[in-house]
């Protein structure tokens, strides 16, 4: 992880996570940031959870998503947190939502669901909704 300072410019750079990943998502969750998901350097997918804390910059595991996702959204809905669509295994765009329980560090499995699954998307919280972007011909 590294951090920007926007009044120097400059970038610093925190101690290494234990694993590496990439197609992951992260969100912020009080002084800590919850990074989910992705593939490791052997392109498996991940199912595992980081959580970093921000004043210690120490990283901890977590519970893990119940199925590996790649390419998946983060986004908080009112008071919480969840982790929705991205890749599975075979390249199916998941439509599933877990929910991340902040007190026991675990993700359980909710009863929403996108109404299409969808995966490489960009997502943002606008006044309690979830906004999805994705370049797609069918969307």
């Amino acid at each position: 992880m590294a951090e920007y300072n926007v009044s120097s410019g400059s970038w610093e750079h925190w101690p290494l996570l234990g694993e590496g990943r990439y197609g992951h998502s992260c969100a912020m969750v009080g002084d800590t940031v919850v990074v989910a998901g992705g593939a490791d350097h052997r392109d498996n997918y991940l199912a595992s959870t980081l959580v970093v804390d921000t004043v210690t910059r120490q990283y901890r595991e977590a519970g893990r998503l119940a199925r590996e996702r790649f390419s998946l959204g983060m986004a908080r809905v009112g008071d919480k947190l969840v982790a929705f669509g991205g890749f599975d295994n075979s390249l199916t765009s998941l439509g599933s939502v877990e929910e991340w329980q902040e007190e026991q560090e675990v993700w359980m499995e909710s009863q929403l669901e996108l109404e299409d699954g969808r995966a490489e998307f960009g997502a943002v919280t606008v006044t309690g909704e979830v906004v999805c972007a994705q370049n797609s011909d069918e969307d």
